[in-house]
């Protein structure tokens, strides 16, 4: 009598049920090959999906309506143990399907490959390797590093040391025959991460910038050595590497370190897990520690290496624009007393740096009449107009309109042009400044007449920028090492402006890296001049800052100084997301009652409220504990079905 087929649990990246698995017939022709961790092809209602084989049980209680597993995709499983318990940890801290986390542990383009390698293929493996010899500076930085904690905060106030300090440890961990990982923020900065680290082995990149046969060979690699180096972006840190000695997270507190969809992790705080039941360290480096590494380090859960404290430098210089605004101030963001620090600097033939926070034209087109904004169709943001292609265009899903005379409301009255950026205010300084020199960041990448500033200094006497840009190595290339003698900032503004409660810290991140760009003045207009950012940062005091942020924080019960979740509430009906919001908070406040040091907040519009067609509401939730917040969501998002979607963010979005 032939013996019952066994089964095959299987998960699926569908959004049914929350962490819900499928069960599958697993065929006699694949019961040897098949093991857990293995992709397998199974059939879901009217198509093939891929899968990941969870587990081989005896029984089911869906048996009768069992389907069988089409075939096995891999012969080896793409994650080890170590990997794979790292998924399971994410599934329980992210409150989000097993499926979910494995498509994102694996890159797509490992997963397009839905055929078992042929077994002639290769897999391309690290080179012969050789001791990488270290430099007295290099031993004596590495002296500077304590062997415990785990974790080493590095803060590099003047941008120029903590790149050697991380060749040191490279090399010293590649010595000792463990592997590192290394993560960038941004893609375009992967080349000039690699420029500054000589004389090291070539390591896997692991971005998905890539191609896909690059990516897929570089993952496989990293996997099959028996230690290599990896340098990627957001995604590198789930690298399958072997003896796992070394990680390096580069400007973790770059928001392009979380990800904003399920699962919504952060590059840090996988890095965290990956070290903490190894013996591998953990370095988080940047300019400036974060609130959330200062917390670390009072805590003596991290120890903070400050390379090169801060000298006085250039000084700060704030314009109040609530003393003597002006019209043209208004819509250009050039105020007369800017205009008149700006004529000064060319008049004592010095270099200017201007700064305005948005690439376009103008930032809205509002009607006087009916009080609207030209909206974009799909986002609930004004268009933007860019007056050298005549077109509005949208932020962020990119729609674009042509740019209508009339309101296209109420087809009554001429639209009025609110706001400024770089093409509005390049436009106003050619017309104040005829005689002076005056392009655009991006015009001095890539120049259409004449040298370029790599090869003649600086051939210009104002560059308008957006601080985008200045984070851009391929402008630093440009200006060569040449500083500006002053930087002005149109609309100092801007960034405190924005419905964030990290917004002041990263502001004086922000001002502090324009500060960099300065030899003698960082002059600011601002309608806030009584801010402590900018008290501070005329103090020249990033410690101070940091005490001064984490009071406030600590008062507000907010983070890093207490936990908080946010709950997204996504759908394209508006009246679906507002109901299901509704219900979000009274069941959570139903099952939180109890819960010591919690708090529901009421549904709150996200900012921006409507993306690419879909409304959101967010519900924050402070709680000492986050466990019974989880469990909470968890129940929330098994009885949500159809079109409305419930993200959970830890990090409190």
């Amino acid at each position: 009598m032939a013996s019952r087929p066994l089964i095959a649990e299987v998960a699926l990246p569908v959004s049914i049920a929350l962490d819900e698995t499928f069960d599958y017939f697993l065929p006699q022709r694949l019961k040897e090959a098949a093991r857990p961790g293995l992709r397998v092809r199974v059939p879901f209602r009217n198509k093939t999906l891929t899968g990941y084989l969870i587990a081989i049980k005896q029984s089911s209680p869906y048996r009768r309506k069992c389907k069988p597993v089409l075939d096995l995709v891999d012969e080896q499983p793409l994650l080890d143990e170590v990997l794979w318990d790292l998924a399971r940890q994410m599934r329980h801290d992210y409150v989000c399907a097993l499926g979910d986390v494995l498509n994102t542990l694996v890159p797509q383009s490992v997963r397009r490959e839905t055929r078992r390698p042929d077994k002639t293929e290769t897999v391309a493996q690290a080179a012969v390797f050789q001791e990488l010899a270290l430099s007295a500076e290099e031993l004596e930085m590495l002296r500077q590093v304590p062997r415990t904690p785990a974790i080493t905060v590095i803060s590099d106030p003047l941008a120029i040391r903590r790149w050697g300090l991380y060749a040191a440890l490279i090399k010293d961990t590649l010595n000792h025959k463990k592997s590192v990982i290394l993560t960038v923020p941004r893609h375009d900065l992967l080349d000039d991460a690699l420029s500054r680290l000589p004389g090291l082995p070539q390591p896997f990149v692991l971005s998905s910038y890539q191609k896909v046969v690059d990516q897929r060979r570089n993952w496989k690699a990293s996997r099959a050595a028996s230690f290599c180096f990896v340098i990627g972006t957001r995604s590198a840190i789930f690298a399958p590497v072997q003896e796992l000695g070394l990680i390096i997270v580069d400007e973790d507190s770059h928001f392009a370190y979380h990800q904003d969809q399920a699962p919504c992790y952060r590059t840090p705080d996988i890095a965290k897990r990956r070290v903490r039941d190894t013996e591998a360290r953990l370095v988080l480096g940047g300019v400036l520690a974060s609130l959330e590494n200062e917390m670390l380090c009072k805590k003596g859960e991290a120890s903070l290496v400050a390379l090169d404290a801060p000298e006085r430098g250039p000084a700060v210089t704030l314009l109040d624009l609530t003393r003597a605004p002006d019209s043209r101030g208004r819509r250009t963001g050039l105020s007369q007393a800017m205009a008149h620090h700006v004529s000064l600097c060319l008049q004592a033939k010095e270099k200017a740096l201007i700064v305005a926070h948005q690439k376009c034209y103008v930032s809205a087109l509002y009607c006087r009449r009916c009080r609207k904004a030209v909206t974009c169709p799909r986002c609930s943001v004004p268009l933007k107009e860019y007056r050298d292609e005549k077109t509005l265009r949208c932020g962020i899903c990119g729609h674009r309109d042509p740019i209508p005379e009339l309101c296209p409301v109420c087809r009554r009255s001429y639209v009025r042009q609110l706001g400024f950026g770089t093409q509005r205010a390049l436009s106003e300084l050619r017309k104040l400044f005829p005689a002076a020199s005056v392009k655009t960041g991006e015009a001095a990448l890539h120049p259409s007449d004449g040298p370029s500033a790599q090869t003649a200094g600086l051939p210009y006497d104002i560059i308008l920028a957006t601080p985008g840009l200045l984070a851009d190595p391929a402008f630093k290339g440009v200006l060569h090492g040449a500083l500006f003698d002053r930087v002005f900032v149109l609309d100092a503004d801007q960034p405190l402006a924005v419905a964030d409660f990290r917004a002041a810290e990263r502001t004086f991140s922000e001002f502090w890296r324009m500060r960099l760009f300065a030899k003698k003045e960082l002059c600011l207009q601002t309608r806030w001049p009584g801010h402590y950012v900018f008290e501070f940062l005329s103090a020249t005091d990033p410690a101070g800052f940091r005490n001064r942020e984490l009071k406030e924080r600590s008062e507000l019960s907010w983070p890093p100084t207490r936990p908080l979740v946010c709950l997204t509430v996504r759908s394209a009906s508006l009246r679906q997301a507002r109901s299901q919001a509704g219900k979000v908070v009274r069941t959570l406040r139903e099952r939180l009652g109890e819960a010591k040091d919690t708090e529901v907040c009421d549904p709150a519009q996200a900012r921006p409220f409507k993306v690419r067609g879909n409304y959101r509401f967010q519900i924050f939730v402070k709680a000492a504990d986050l466990e019974p917040v989880r469990v909470a969501a968890t129940h929330l998002m098994k009885k949500i079905h159809g079109r409305v979607h419930l993200i959970f963010d830890p990090n409190g979005g």
